[in-house]
């Protein structure tokens, strides 16, 4: 398992603020800290629930993997019983216990959890959204969760903050095409500052046709 990230949350909460002031105009310093407060909690929540997403399995899969487990354990017996005298002798020093009497009941409780895991069972992605079935898996390219919602909430912040709708606006003459747009270069110092790996461009995009779709 990989080790938590460790954040300077004081550094970031002030840089956040910073990145808001510079590219808003109706929001002054006495009132920045609810807004930054909103886009360091959307970028939490995205991480908390990739999180989930990464580790929750279907009932197939779990059963699959406990069955592999069980496998293995009963291969580990098989080795154990073909020790001779030398082995049997070294193994009693380091495990007075009977080994092979211990191990045999995990086997089977693992071959029993197997069996009995239920397809129905909701997951816990299912129980946090509030759905009573198990989403389809989805099908194909991985969303980024973490910039989604970071791009939502930071919509919601310039759209209070300049009176304008998030959107991409082009230039025919600037070196950067999108160099012009005021809401992309929001963006992109929040996620430069928050190390969020993500086609800016395509983000707000999937984010337009949200709002298109509603």
């Amino acid at each position: 398992m990989t080790a938590p990230k460790m954040y300077n949350w004081d550094y970031i909460e002030q840089e956040i603020s910073k990145i808001v002031l510079k590219h808003t105009t109706k929001i002054t310093s006495e009132n920045v800290g609810e807004f930054t407060t909103a886009i360091i909690d959307a970028w939490l929540n995205g991480i908390s629930f990739e999180h989930i997403l990464a580790n929750e399995k279907p009932a197939d899969e779990d059963a699959e993997n406990l069955i592999k487990a069980a496998a293995q354990i009963d291969l580990a017996i098989k080795s154990i019983e073909k020790l001779g005298y030398l082995g049997t002798h070294a193994l009693k020093k380091q495990t007075p216990d009977d080994l092979l009497k211990s191990l045999a009941p995990i086997s089977e409780q693992l071959y029993a959890v197997a069996k009995n895991l239920d397809r129905s069972d909701r997951g816990l992605i299912s129980i946090l959204s509030g759905e009573n079935e198990n989403p389809p898996k989805a099908l194909g390219r991985k969303r980024n969760l973490t910039a989604l919602y970071v791009t939502r909430q930071c919509a919601h912040v310039f759209k209070v903050g300049t009176n304008n709708k998030a959107s991409l606006t082009r230039s025919a003459y600037a070196e950067d095409p999108l160099s012009g747009g005021k809401f992309y270069k929001f963006l992109t110092d929040v996620f430069d500052l928050l190390e969020i790996r993500a086609n800016i461009e395509y983000c707000i995009k999937q984010l337009m046709s949200e709002k298109k779709a509603k």
